[in-house]
Formats: C-alpha cells, sequence, structure tokens
C-alpha cells in the first residue's frame, strides 16, 4: 500500500499539483520491524512525499508497543510525515500515552 501512495504522490508531484494527503492505516506488528521502518525510510527521500502521508496505528499497537511506536514515529515525523490514532476511545486512560514525545494525535 505504502509504494502505491507514494506512487500516485510522484504522479501529482510530476504534473505540478499539490498532492493531497494520503493516509495509511498500519498494524501493530508493522510498526515494532525494525525492516518495515527502512523500508518507511527509503520512500520517503523526497521531503515533499513525507508531508503528504499521514500513517494511522490503532490505539491497541501505539499502547502495545509503546515504545516501539514511538521510535517509529520520531523517525518518519522527522520526514514530514503525520500520525493518527485509530479507534481512540476518549474515555481510555491510554490519552496519557499520547503525550510522549511523538504525541500530537489527532483522533479517528
Amino acid at each position: 500500500m505504502l509504494e502505491h501512495a507514494v506512487t500516485r504522490l510522484r504522479e501529482y508531484l510530476a504534473a505540478g499539483l499539490e498532492p493531497p494527503i494520503l493516509a495509511i492505516n498500519l498494524s501493530g506488528n508493522s510498526i515494532c520491524e525494525r525492516s518495515f521502518l527502512d523500508h518507511v525510510l527509503a520512500q520517503l527521500e523526497d521531503p515533499l512525499i513525507g508531508r503528504s502521508l499521514c500513517f494511522e496505528i490503532s490505539e491497541t499497537a501505539a499502547i502495545t508497543s509503546l515504545s516501539q511506536a514511538v521510535i517509529f514515529m520520531q523517525e518518519v515525523k522527522k520526514r514530514g510525515c503525520r500520525f493518527a490514532l485509530d479507534d481512540f476511545a476518549p474515555a481510555c486512560p491510554a490519552f496519557h500515552y499520547s503525550e510522549e514525545p511523538a504525541g500530537g494525535f489527532p483522533q479517528d
């Protein structure tokens, strides 16, 4: 899915158009794998691509693998990407975790 989104964004840029923001839903397993982070970073060499991507991470995945999620988000945010917490429960005490260094999550 990431490759498809990056290809579409490159097409917008090549046509001289402002690319839309595309959201990509990530699994908890994905954000825990260093090889996936390396793959994402390789796709984000062009800063204009990164600014047009928003990665959605489920609340459960973010809490279950908090340290890995924070590392993933910090690295990818450096390339301009955005993040959103998917399936966020407003009354959940997990809200505290969204204040981690890579926080600032929009809620879905």
